[in-house]
Formats: C-alpha cells, structure tokens, sequence
C-alpha cells in the first residue's frame, strides 16, 4: 500500500472461507500509522463483537466509536 494516504476506509475480512482468521485485519490496523499522512485518517466498519479499538488505539493513540447499530460498530482514529 502506499505511504501518506489522507484515508484508510475499511470493512477488513476476517474469515478465511468458513474459519475465523483475524491476522489480515490486525496487520492493516497495526501499519495503519505507516501509511496515513499525519492527520490521516482510519475508518472501520466492523461486526461489533470484534475487539479492535484496542488495536486501534495501539497503532494510532486515538480511537472514537462514531456509531453503533445492527451488530455493526463504525471506528474513526486520526494519526497525530
């Protein structure tokens, strides 16, 4: 992926056919800071059951949940 990137937005796979497979979704939120410019920005959709806020905020200090609704939850972290 390209570096300095004003946005990552992104509904990350996290099944590998009917398995669940979570390494694909933790390296794009760990590199995330790597590509995002600063003041770039990550957006997350993902089912609410998965913990990635702590991830998040590991890669990127800052994490808001915009939104909750429908099993789903929305992310938004901004790199600094």
């Amino acid at each position: 992926a390209p570096d300095n990137l004003d946005l990552i937005l992104s509904n990350p796979p996290f099944h590998t056919g009917v398995h669940t497979h979570y390494q694909t979704s933790e390296n794009l939120l760990q590199k995330s800071a790597k590509h995002l410019k600063k003041g770039g920005e990550l957006r997350l959709v993902a089912n609410n059951f998965l913990r990635y806020q702590p991830l998040i905020e590991a890669a990127l200090g800052n994490c808001q949940l915009r939104i909750e609704a429908q099993g789903f939850r929305i992310y938004q972290a901004t790199r600094s």
